[in-house]
């Protein structure tokens, strides 16, 4: 993974910190291969290796409007909403035929954030 994208991430959990909020740890090695079964199953492949590193520190992110999915729904620490999970959230954008050759990774009110399969990260507006 990225230093400035690790960086980042340890600013946000700083901050949230400080408000008495937290990011949900990250994910260990047999939930890994839980959630690496179930995209090969209902995907048909696994998400890039820097979303899984993601995932190993922090499983999910909900900052500021903007949600990259989790492995499976989790509370959010101070609300009463879940996270959004992975698999879930990309076997009902398969509906949509413009979204069937990418993963989608989060999104906010207006964007989604998206891998080509044969490309790198984009950024697709709704």
């Amino acid at each position: 993974m990225n230093s400035n994208v690790k960086d980042k991430l340890t600013l946000i959990a700083k901050k949230k910190s400080e408000e008495g909020r937290f990011l949900p740890d990250g994910i260990d090695e047999g939930e890994l291969s839980v959630f690496l079964d179930s995209c090969k199953t209902e995907l048909g492949r696994e998400p890039p290796r820097d979303y899984l590193e993601f995932l190993k520190l922090h499983n999910g992110l909900t900052v500021e409007g903007v949600f990259f999915y989790s492995t499976k729904r989790l509370p959010i620490v101070g609300s009463t909403a879940k996270t959004l999970a992975f698999v879930e959230m990309n076997v009902i954008s398969r509906d949509v035929e413009e979204l069937k050759g990418f993963f989608v990774f989060g999104d906010s009110d207006q964007d989604e954030y998206v891998l080509d399969f044969f490309q790198r990260y984009v950024s697709s507006s709704r």
